[in-house]
């Protein structure tokens, strides 16, 4: 797979208290079902979970809904505080290139 800041990526973030997924509010319920329905998508599209202004217990669901639906790795999966800009770029797994 390629690194996840070369693919499309849906960003989950707190946007006025509120959870959303690329810019529309949502709940849990749907955040989940969408992530399932990502999973079985070929190539699958990136997940960055924006931590700027969220809960630790909303990261931790999130995660969990992310992990649940296939897993967070470095290609499916970024988790930090973008404090809203762009994201960085994915880092590399251990020995330093991609599969």
């Amino acid at each position: 797979m390629r690194p996840l800041a070369m693919r499309h990526k849906n960003v989950v973030r707190i946007s006025d208290g509120e959870l959303a997924f690329n810019g529309a509010r949502l709940s849990d319920d749907l955040l989940r079902q969408y992530l399932q329905a990502d999973a079985r998508t070929s190539p699958r599209p990136g997940l960055v979970i924006d931590t700027t202004d969220m809960p630790c217990a909303v990261k931790m669901r999130i995660v969990a809904h992310a992990e649940a639906a296939g897993g967070c790795t470095p290609e499916t999966c970024s988790v930090f505080a973008m404090g809203h800009g762009p994201p960085p770029p994915a880092l590399p797994p251990p020995g330093g290139k991609w599969p």
